[in-house]
């Protein structure tokens, strides 16, 4: 694992969990990058992270794209859409520090929501896109 992704996903984690409001939605500040057996809905999860490293710049640098999912087993897109809206407004366009690279930029690309088979759970996934250098 590169170390700017690393510093991302632990500064994405930071921001989420210090969060008052997400942690009330959550019931805890339920975020996980290996979900539990027996985890409580809602909560969210990290899922796939990549990393390229970008040419032709004096500062080495990488672009991240990576998805943050939202679990939840409450009747309807409502309770799902509603974390989303948080995780949202929390990361898109933060200026998170990050441990041995800079942030140049973390956007929100985009967003989808999906209900199970049967209904009884549904899933939202977000899609975002950050551009680090190396300090």
């Amino acid at each position: 694992m590169s170390h700017a992704r690393h510093a991302m996903m632990e500064a994405i984690y930071a921001a989420l969990v210090a969060d008052a409001q997400l942690n009330g939605v959550l019931a805890g500040g339920k975020v996980f990058d290996h979900v539990p057996r027996a985890a409580e809905y809602p909560f969210v999860s990290f899922g796939d992270f990549e990393s390229s490293a970008m040419d032709g710049d004096a500062v080495p640098s990488e672009l991240h794209r990576f998805e943050l999912l939202i679990h939840s087993r409450a009747p309807g897109r409502a309770e799902a859409s509603a974390v989303a809206d948080r995780v949202a407004a929390l990361l898109d366009g933060a200026p998170l520090a990050l441990t041995g690279a800079t942030l140049v930029f973390l956007r929100l690309s985009d967003t989808a929501v999906g209900a199970s088979r049967d209904r009884t759970a549904y899933r939202v996934r977000m899609r975002f896109e950050a551009l680090t250098e190396s300090i």
